[in-house]
């Protein structure tokens, strides 16, 4: 599930949910991003690591569309 902060037209987000697979972990994601075919503008990259807490971090990835993903790891 995608959380449509940047307000994309319902088109764009169905789109985008299509594109962007249901990972289980970390590695999913890198291994999605390694793909050729995936959105991923810079593969098995995240731009950057926020620290919420001990606990929860958020990864940044730069997609080849110009928008983020934010994906909130516990």
């Amino acid at each position: 599930m995608i959380d449509n902060y940047a307000n994309l037209a319902p088109e764009r987000l169905a789109e985008l949910e299509a594109a962007i697979p249901n990972v289980a972990s970390m590695l999913d994601l890198f291994q999605w991003g390694a793909k050729p075919d995936s959105l991923a503008a810079v593969p098995q990259v995240f731009s950057e690591v926020v620290k919420q807490d001990e606990y929860t971090h958020d990864f940044v990835m730069p997609l080849k569309n110009g928008l983020y993903l934010v994906y909130d790891s516990t």
